[in-house]
């Protein structure tokens, strides 16, 4: 077992007491770093540069005495050794604030109790401190500190206690703990103030042990809990409405487990289901609403990751197979998912009509600039990462004016419409319609080289002359193609279409016309 080492300062002007307690140091192997002062001014000068664990002092010193030290060592233990004869100097001493003294003897028999002296004194100076500190933590508490003794004697109350319980020290001190209510063990009991009221507390305890490990007192501190039991009350008043007004509510509230067991709905959620009851809808679970089981092993995921997510985008199907557009939110708690659902299909479609809007035109339904941007970006970025192909086709109908000032504009809205329709009917899926402008269209034909847009076109072209316009009769288009090249752009791109198309435009009109 090691030995705890201790910094020892030994104030002694005897060379011969010098040597004794080296010699004692030295025979019983002692655990001391010791620095050894030989006056008072000596001893200063190693106090003022370094601290020890005790000093060991004689009270007769050649240039003083111990007193003229004590200034220097209130807060280190002390031992002062006197002669024989200087039992009073001792005493007064032992006042002054040192923990021990001993007195010298012909025979030097007061160094074999040295050792033990020293630490004694060292434990009693550790637990001089502790209780220091603890005294002054329990006066200073908010809580209310009781000590008792073993048997349950009340010894000690703060002034916390006193202001909650309303007993001052002669009233309680001395008095069996076991008035106050129930002490044994910790946590929630009712106590009873001076004056017979009851109130809750929260107990927690702590043994109070000597140095020699024997259980002398239990210190109990008990923390007023009636503003929480107050707020804990109104609280599960606040839930009980809360859940009435779920219950009423118009938004879905749901509770399940990770499983997919339904373990709570109201009623609006069950009504958005087409179920007659919360209760119907209980019995199969939440799983079988998925459109798509998957997307609820995604939300679980996320919920394992964040512990909460908001709107969640789901599609689910009501009791009859209907499918609904939704958004949830929810919680994961342990094992309990717990959230909202809203249905917004209506809205779902009204954003999907919007958007629509947003990029088509409204006369022929083919899609505007706004969106050809986005298309061409897309498609010129495919060709420079992976080499796809792509050609366009530009069109315009031949001598659309005449239809206009001949029949008005509402017979050309329908030619448009019309050869907007047959261009639609002629291209791929993969192709895009872009109503560029006036009477001009624009065919985006990715995958595609010169010789199948040349096919694309002419058939379309045919099928447009053959066709027979409502009170116009015959109505023909004209056509410029290319396709993209490694040095092109987008706007070198569609200046290509351009010039091919015033190339058909001046051969005469209802015509294919290539620039490569």
């Amino acid at each position: 077992m090691v030995k705890t080492k201790y910094k020892v300062l030994v104030v002694e002007d005897d060379k011969v007491d010098q040597m004794a307690f080296k010699r004692l140091i030295k025979d019983e192997d002692l655990p001391y770093d010791y620095t050894i002062a030989g006056s008072v001014s000596e001893a200063r000068k190693f106090l003022d540069s370094e601290k020890f664990d005790i000093i060991i002092t004689d009270y007769s010193l050649g240039n003083g005495t111990a007193f003229d030290i004590v200034d220097l060592i209130k807060d280190t233990p002390r031992i002062i050794v006197t002669g024989t004869g200087n039992e009073e100097i001792a005493v007064k001493a032992m006042k002054a604030g040192a923990y021990d003294y001993l007195i010298k003897d012909m025979e030097n028999n007061y160094l074999k109790i040295l050792p033990i002296t020293v630490e004694k004194t060292i434990k009693r100076s550790k637990a001089l401190k502790q209780l220091r500190m603890l005294s002054h933590a329990i006066k200073n508490v908010n809580d209310s500190v009781f000590i008792t003794d073993m048997d349950n004697k009340i010894v000690f109350i703060n002034e916390a206690f006193h202001k909650v319980y309303g007993y001052k020290e002669e009233d309680i001190l001395g008095r069996d703990g076991y008035i106050l209510g129930g002490i044994d063990g910790e946590g929630e009991f009712y106590h009873k103030k001076k004056d017979g009221s009851e109130f809750p507390v929260v107990l927690t305890r702590s043994i109070l042990k000597d140095e020699d490990e024997k259980e002398v007192a239990i210190v109990r501190i008990a923390h007023d809990i009636t503003e929480r039991k107050r707020a804990d009350e109104m609280l599960k008043e606040s839930e009980k409405k809360y859940r009435n007004l779920v219950d009423s509510a118009l938004i879905g509230v749901y509770k399940t487990n990770l499983k997919g067991d339904i373990l709570y709905i109201n009623e609006a959620l069950a009504k958005m289901f087409e179920f007659e009851s919360p209760e119907e809808m209980m019995l199969e679970g939440v799983i079988a609403r998925y459109r798509n089981p998957e997307v609820r092993g995604v939300l679980i995921k996320n919920l394992k990751k964040t512990g909460k997510v908001s709107n969640f985008e789901i599609e689910v199907l009501t009791k009859t197979g209907r499918p609904i557009n939704a958004i949830l939110s929810a919680t994961l708690d342990g094992d309990i998912l717990s959230g909202m659902i809203m249905d917004i299909t209506k809205r779902k479609r009204m954003e999907e009509e919007l958007e629509k809007l947003a990029i088509t035109d409204r006369l022929t339904q083919a899609y505007n600039r706004i969106k050809f941007e986005e298309i061409i970006g897309r498609e010129i970025e495919m060709f420079k990462r992976h080499n796809q192909l792509l050609s366009m086709a530009m069109l315009d109908i031949d001598h659309f004016k005449e239809v206009n000032d001949t029949y008005g504009h509402l017979v050309g809205d329908y030619v448009l419409k019309t050869i907007a329709n047959i261009v639609r009917e002629n291209i791929r899926k993969i192709d895009y319609l872009v109503r560029w402008g006036g009477e001009e269209f624009m065919v985006i034909a990715p995958e595609a080289d010169l010789e199948r847009i040349r096919e694309l076109a002419e058939r379309i072209r045919t099928v447009i002359e053959g066709y027979s316009f409502d009170k116009v009769g015959k109505v023909t288009v004209s056509f410029g193609i290319t396709q993209f090249k490694k040095d092109d752009t987008e706007d070198s791109f569609i200046k290509k279409a351009d010039d091919a198309l015033y190339k058909a435009k001046a051969n005469g009109r209802n015509r294919v016309e290539v620039n490569t």
